[in-house]
């Protein structure tokens, strides 16, 4: 029996998040909804039309956004945690729910992610680290043994956070750029070592 899969949120992450759904044999697309009349699909209010069965994933980037249609239109079903066929999770591991984990992405062994995080292609988690609800990894992000990161947070392309240490909530770290030090809530860091930006 397949488990009816929608996906909230139609632009180039929903599409990403629906091919993930398209690799794992427990899931049937039902299709996308999203607030954007442009894109041709349902809106995300008319999630009320579906079966108790339907699940439900947030293909949303931006991890406050995510947060408010996960809230506003997601907490009475069931969030669908996937994992792509080509992801390694480690022992020890807790992925929290409706949490993406997408092509070649890794988590290394006593990892804890928090609900609805998503993990770009080939982003890594290493040991002991801690990812707060509604954290983002962008592709190729990295983030060591025994780190912190707060909810909301953005790690950018190819960015990566060093060993033990804590980012703050809604924080984004910019493509490239390495956290060596510990960042505070609700800025934006670039450049290596990261330094607030903005």
């Amino acid at each position: 029996m397949t488990i009816p899969l929608l996906v909230l949120g139609a632009g180039g992450h929903g599409r990403d998040v629906a091919a993930i759904a398209a690799q794992l044999p427990g899931y049937r697309l039902l299709g996308f909804l999203d607030d954007d009349i442009r894109l041709g699909h349902p809106r995300c209010s008319d999630l009320k039309g579906y079966t108790e069965h339907t699940q439900f994933v947030v293909g949303v980037n931006h991890g406050g956004v995510r947060q408010h249609l996960a809230q506003e239109h997601g907490y009475d079903r069931t969030s669908a945690t996937l994992i792509h066929p080509t992801a390694f999770v480690g022992p020890d591991c807790t992925i929290g729910r409706g949490s993406v984990l997408g092509p070649y992405s890794v988590l290394s062994t006593g990892v804890t992610l928090g609900d609805h995080v998503h993990l770009n292609v080939g982003a890594s988690v290493s040991q002991g680290s801690t990812l707060g609800d509604f954290v983002t990894l962008g592709p190729k992000a990295s983030v060591c043994g025994d780190v912190t990161i707060g909810a909301r947070s953005t790690l950018g392309v190819g960015a990566s956070v060093a060993n033990v240490v804590t980012v703050g909530s809604d924080v984004t770290i910019g493509a490239h750029s390495c956290a060596l030090d510990d960042v505070p809530s609700g800025i934006t860091a670039g450049h290596t070592p990261a330094r607030r930006i903005g």
